[in-house]
């Protein structure tokens, strides 16, 4: 037992193994809580430290955070606050990653209108792609003209 632990604090480093093992902690103290309606009793968190003793006595500080149920029921509500933050920290990433890609997409066809459509539909603005479009549609030509555009689309010379 004692040599995982010190494998898990060289891994990791100190302060890591205490809150992996601060979780370990509340997460089983939750689960021996559950047979009796989720509350920990003084009796629940002694028979976990004493199953628990010889991984509690590498880490004085959480054996001394589980001496009565009040303290082992702030440890579990403190781990699962950090938990819930941690949860909300990763979700606000990933949105701002989600943000950032819709924005590379809005550029990236911008980009492609004005690189292909503008000089095809002698446009100088995206903006104006719809409105060019929808005059072309309107015009008497459109058959020509949209045989034109897409073959100059499509990269080949018209006939």
């Amino acid at each position: 037992m004692r040599a995982n632990l010190a494998a898990l604090r060289q891994a990791v480093g100190k302060e890591e193994a205490y809150q992996l093992l601060e979780d370990y902690a509340a997460s089983q103290l939750r689960q021996a809580a559950a047979p009796s309606w989720g509350r920990l009793t003084q009796q629940v968190v002694n028979a976990w430290v004493f199953r628990h003793h010889l991984a509690l006595g590498e880490f004085p500080a959480l054996h001394d955070r589980l001496r009565t149920a009040a303290q082992a029921e702030d440890l579990v509500a403190q781990v699962e606050q950090r938990a819930q933050q941690q949860l909300r920290n990763t979700m606000q990433q990933r949105l701002q990653e989600i943000r950032a890609a819709e924005a590379a997409s809005r550029a990236a066809r911008r980009d492609f209108a004005r690189s292909l459509l503008e000089p095809i539909l002698q446009v100088g603005a995206p903006e104006e792609v719809p409105q060019a479009l929808g005059r072309l549609l309107a015009s008497d030509q459109h058959i020509t003209a949209l045989r034109q555009l897409r073959q100059q689309l499509a990269g080949d010379e018209p006939p």
